[in-house]
């Protein structure tokens, strides 16, 4: 009987066929977490859980971040104001300090997308949450990893992005925003101030893309509606 799990790539697939492969991957995940769409999704904010991971490695390790606690709650703040146009709320259920697994958690060189993986350590990694791990350094700014059939996001502590105006004022909580975008099924736009173009500080969204946004999040079981007073 064939599998109706998306094929993920190997290595050595190029990396815009390996973004696009994982994309697929999230919207199916999407779509199999509840089958059906909820009713209405502008009747009521959506809280969309995050589970913050701070990997830690030796002090030249790029598996490492060097982000606080006190930094995540600033990300998080201002990716929420970011999603906000979507109706969407961020939350964030724990934030993990922990070491880095496998043989490349020490590796002082710049990490591929292809390794990012095998750095999650399994039992902290929450299947009803969107997963983000801050590192030090990666090819990308940001990315979606495939973990145990599922996205974890990817951040880099020291992203850059070309600035455009009435672009957000830090790179991180726009990579974040970004990321969770794909998570959200989004797929990379031409427009420079857009949240979904490719290395830029932009942070809008179109209808479109808040309307698709909001209803792949309602199919996600763990996504929560909330009243206006709770968020």
């Amino acid at each position: 009987m064939p599998s109706d799990q998306p094929t993920l790539p190997g290595p050595g697939t190029p990396a815009s066929q390996r973004r696009s492969a994982v994309t697929h991957c999230v919207i199916v995940f999407l779509l199999l977490a509840a089958g059906r769409a909820a009713a209405d999704p502008s009747e009521a904010a959506l809280a969309v859980p995050l589970r913050v991971h701070l990997l830690r490695s030796r002090a030249a390790g790029a598996a490492g971040t060097v982000l606080t606690t006190a930094d995540v709650e600033r990300v998080v703040e201002k990716a929420g104001r970011i999603w906000a146009q979507a109706g969407l709320s961020l939350t964030v259920d724990r934030v993990v300090e922990e070491r880095a697994t496998g043989p490349l958690a020490e590796s002082t060189g710049t990490l591929g997308s292809e390794s990012l993986s095998s750095l999650v350590p399994s039992a902290s990694f929450d299947p009803r949450a969107f997963n983000v791990y801050f590192i030090r350094r990666m090819q990308a700014n940001g990315i979606l990893v495939p973990h145990q059939g599922l996205p974890a996001i990817f951040v880099k502590d020291t992203a850059q992005l070309r600035q455009v105006p009435a672009g957000a004022d830090e790179p991180i909580p726009r990579v974040l925003s970004h990321e969770l975008g794909h998570a959200l099924g989004l797929a990379h736009q031409e427009e420079v101030q857009n949240l979904m173009a490719s290395g830029t500080s932009g942070t809008s969204l179109n209808a479109l893309e808040k309307q698709a946004a909001r209803k792949n999040a309602s199919t996600v079981p763990w996504i929560r509606r909330v009243a206006a007073g709770q968020r």
